[in-house]
């Protein structure tokens, strides 16, 4: 059976669709829904952000066109002072809170010990014996190392 997505309104199996209530959508326009609620949500409740609501959700469209809602995510959890909605901009070109969230997704990737693969293993083993000090055992592993090869 054919519904109709109430955010795009596409035409969509009902199967595959995600149902609110008595409305359809799918699962990517629901997840847009909800970021945009959250944003709006932030903006007028926790930063206290002046202007009409279509004027403040025009602009969150128009940012997540251009920005990852990650990001502006980000940028709207630090202690920015933000009065109207236009001054998000300069703090969404801001290099620093780009570079802050690079780090910040890096930070995040998790990668399972299988999938690491060790290329070249070039660990060294220094032996300090009692009498030589530790520049000498550094000489002496590196003219050892050059005599096996």
């Amino acid at each position: 059976m054919q519904v109709t997505c109430d955010y795009c309104k596409e035409r969509l199996d009902k199967l595959n669709s995600v149902k609110v209530n008595r409305k359809y959508y799918h699962k990517n326009c629901y997840k847009m829904k909800r970021i945009k609620k959250h944003i709006f949500y932030i903006l007028t409740n926790k930063k206290k952000v002046v202007g009409l609501q279509g004027q403040i959700r025009g602009k969150i469209n128009e940012h997540l066109e251009s920005y990852e809602y990650l990001y502006i995510l980000f940028v709207l959890r630090k202690k920015i002072n933000l009065n109207h909605i236009n001054g998000l901009v300069y703090f969404l070109q801001n290099e620093q809170y780009k570079k802050e969230f690079i780090i910040y997704k890096s930070k995040k990737i998790k990668v399972k010990k299988s999938e690491i693969k060790i290329v070249k293993n070039e660990i060294f083993q220094i032996k300090n014996t009692e009498n030589k000090k530790w520049g000498d055992s550094i000489c002496c592993h590196s003219i050892q190392t050059q005599k096996q090869e």
